[in-house]
């Protein structure tokens, strides 16, 4: 058999196993697809985010700062369909954590509350030394830097932390999710309930009930989490996807053109219906159409990634990267402006100064690009070894197991990380002691260390 033939046959095989559920005992496969989807979705809005910022100096010598999709004519906002890619991280996440559970059973409140704390600490944790670098930043320069800038400037580094507030609680829920889903309910009618949740949300919103549309980000992000799990589950899968896609796509039209939904389903300033914050029912297909393609390119996806060694080792470097980038990389772009507008760097000045959206704006944004992701390397050569010790600490902390403890911490980093996300840490610092309470909450007692002992 010629090797192309090979590979067809083994592509065409992987299609039926990627997603389908194994058998009980069966030793589970690394699949590569879930790390390369992950880092992807990632890697993509690192790219995003940086080549949204928009920082012209006017004649005046006074930076204006605006975001791309304001500025841009309204066909750039289609764009933002394919760019808006975290219901594959949202769905690949739940797709990963459902495998996880499927070596334990989750019986009982407590059992919940292990896996839960243990879950979230892996993705907090991580994230403490950026928050603390921008505490000390918001002590160092209170008094010295005006108070809406420094706030301003708080809130854009600490943007990627927006998916962590909402994360925590959609994976909280996976156990959840795979309980009704084994005890017999079907996937599609949790899908749809979902999805008449947002549609209600929306309506008590737009009849003059802001705060409802909280809800939204647990309802719509939950979809895509929804859809991993049954995936993973081995019940989504096939003619299951394609109709998904159809009635995705046929509801966002419908909603697009009757409904006066925004076409941009990510933030857009100034926008008298954004998609994203709350999230809306054009959101939730979105995420639905977008995961449901994922989903099918899935198998496609672990054949190409672990055909050969370089594309394996490009795979392990993207995805040890990619976290780190993301969190970091809205500090380093922040920084960079910060110095050029204070200090007149000439190279940064020339990337900063062009006249938006020409031809010179647009040759230098991968230079800006490259720029921002190299000062994000450097950032994180300093941030190492401290993030090390934090989640070394971390690790030598007992995993709480009361569940009224770990929904408070949970309910505690939803809070204080959103808080944080859209207006800086405060006079206060309020969100900053609610996050810490609640990262406390997620550590028991020091482990004993029963060798040293004997």
């Amino acid at each position: 058999m010629r090797p192309l033939a090979l590979r067809r046959v083994m592509s065409t095989t992987s299609a039926t196993t990627v997603l389908s559920r194994p058998a009980p005992g069966a030793r589970r496969p690394r699949l590569r697809w879930l790390d390369a989807v992950r880092a992807a979705a990632l890697l993509v809005v690192v790219a995003g985010h940086t080549l949204q910022a928009v920082v012209h100096v006017g004649h005046d010598g006074q930076p204006a700062l605006s975001a791309l999709l304001d500025q841009t004519p309204a066909w750039t906002h289609w764009l933002t369909w394919p760019l808006q890619v975290m219901p594959a991280f949202f769905a690949v996440g739940a797709y990963a954590a459902a495998a996880s559970l499927a070596e334990r059973r989750i019986t009982d409140r407590r059992a919940w509350a292990t896996w839960t704390a243990g879950r979230l600490r892996r993705l907090i944790v991580p994230a403490l030394p950026l928050l603390a670098v921008w505490a000390a930043l918001t002590v160092a320069l209170r008094g010295v830097v005006d108070a809406d800038l420094l706030r301003i400037a708080t809130s854009t580094a600490l943007v990627p932390l927006w998916f962590l507030a909402v994360y925590v609680v959609v994976q909280a829920l996976i156990p959840v999710w795979i309980a009704l889903l084994d005890g017999g309910r079907r996937w599609w009618v949790l899908v749809a309930a979902l999805v008449a949740t947002a549609a209600v949300v929306d309506l008590a919103h737009l009849s003059g009930l802001p705060a409802v549309g909280y809800v939204n980000f647990v309802a719509v992000w939950s979809v895509p989490t929804l859809l991993g799990v049954a995936a993973q589950r081995g019940l989504v899968r096939g003619w299951d996807l394609l109709v998904l896609v159809v009635a995705a796509a046929a509801g966002a039209a419908a909603l697009l053109a009757w409904a006066g939904y925004e076409v941009p389903v990510v933030g857009l300033t100034g926008a008298e219906r954004g998609n994203n914050s709350p999230p809306t029912l054009l959101l939730a297909a979105h995420g639905t159409l977008y995961t449901a393609v994922v989903l099918g390119l899935a198998p496609r996806v672990e054949g190409w990634v672990g055909a050969t060694a370089r594309r394996r080792t490009v795979l392990a470097t993207a995805a040890a990267w990619s976290m780190p980038l993301y969190l970091w990389h809205m500090t380093a772009m922040v920084a960079l402006i910060g110095a050029t507008l204070v200090g007149g760097v000439p190279g940064l000045s020339a990337l900063v100064a062009a006249d938006p959206l020409t031809g010179t704006w647009w040759a230098l944004r991968p230079v800006w690009i490259a720029v921002v992701g190299g000062a994000a390397v450097g950032l994180l050569a300093v941030v190492r070894r401290p993030t090390a010790a934090v989640v070394a600490w971390s690790s030598r902390r007992i995993v709480p197991d009361g569940p009224a403890r770990v929904a408070v911490a949970v309910a505690g980093v939803t809070a204080g990380i959103g808080a944080i996300v859209l207006g800086g840490f405060g006079a206060l610092f309020v969100p900053a002691w609610l996050l810490a309470g609640a990262v406390w909450l997620l550590h028991a007692a020091p482990r004993v260390d029963v060798t040293a002992e004997g």
